[in-house]
């Protein structure tokens, strides 16, 4: 499973390049839920690429896609999560910054994870109880987390929801609350390469709130075999059908801190 899925995350990748190597046209970028929440011709073009891929391999297992599934996830015993192309609004104006994400979950857990960044020609893969690695340049390199021990060394990354506009749980007390704490929070645009790299040891944090589970599975598993911690916001015990992620080096000086953080901030605004 694991060659199969990195090798479908690459076949995606390059499928995403050829559209942002010939361009977009107006007509190939739409809106859906508000003006700041993208999807493209290659969002969908990379869609049917995975789905029926897996199909044709596992027709047995069951899909939740961002592009082609609504509701909660299924409960079902084994079930992959697709993201066909995290970070559409990067892609969209040729910022480099975007991943193919795919996890696989066998009752409720998350046993594979592979992220990958065509910018970079690198994915990030992991396996429960075989550690989180990187394939670049044909090799694989294991990942860790760094060792980072307090809030004010530490460089997080964020998100903000589509609904920002209209939504008052808009994470800018959160953000502003950290941003204060730390050397710097970064909105990177793509929740799969945040985690990833903080399964990389690039960052010390992720949080973000308001996001789906093919947003986070992948990120869960490469960050908790890479040595990190990972909950929700709240602390509790993060689950596929969580709509938010704390993912960390695991240091108590910075994953209690941000959790300490997020929860003054939203006493403030109570």
């Amino acid at each position: 499973m694991r060659e199969f899925a990195i090798d479908l995350t690459e076949r995606a990748g390059r499928l995403l390049q050829g559209y942002q190597s010939s361009g977009l046209s107006a007509d190939q970028v739409r809106t859906k839920a508000s003006s700041a929440d993208l999807v493209t011709e290659a969002d969908l073009a990379s869609d049917r690429l995975i789905l029926s891929a897996i199909r044709a391999h596992f027709p047995d297992h069951a899909l939740f896609s961002e592009e082609s599934s609504d509701g909660e996830p299924p409960d079902v015993e084994w079930l992959w999560l697709v993201d066909p192309l995290d970070g559409t609004t990067n892609f969209a104006h040729r910022l480099p910054v975007f991943a193919v994400n795919l996890a696989l979950a066998h009752r409720g857990e998350v046993v594979l994870a592979v992220t990958h960044d065509p910018s970079a020609d690198r994915t990030y893969w992991a396996e429960t109880r075989s550690g989180a690695w990187v394939r670049m340049d044909s090799r694989d390199h294991p990942l860790h987390v760094s060792s980072v021990d307090s809030l004010r060394r530490s460089l997080l990354a964020t998100g903000f929801p589509y609904d920002r506009a209209t939504n008052p749980d808009d994470n800018l007390a959160e953000f502003a609350a950290l941003d204060r704490r730390c050397q710097a929070v970064r909105r990177l645009g793509s929740s799969a390469l945040a985690a990833a790299w903080v399964a990389a040891g690039i960052l010390e944090g992720y949080w973000e709130t308001g996001i789906k589970p093919w947003d986070t599975a992948a990120g869960s598993l490469l960050v908790r075999e890479a040595g990190g911690t990972v909950s929700d916001c709240r602390g509790q015990p993060w689950q596929v059908a969580s709509r938010n992620i704390l993912v960390s080096n695991g240091q108590p000086g910075v994953h209690q801190a941000i959790l300490d953080s997020i929860a003054e901030a939203r006493r403030l605004l109570a």
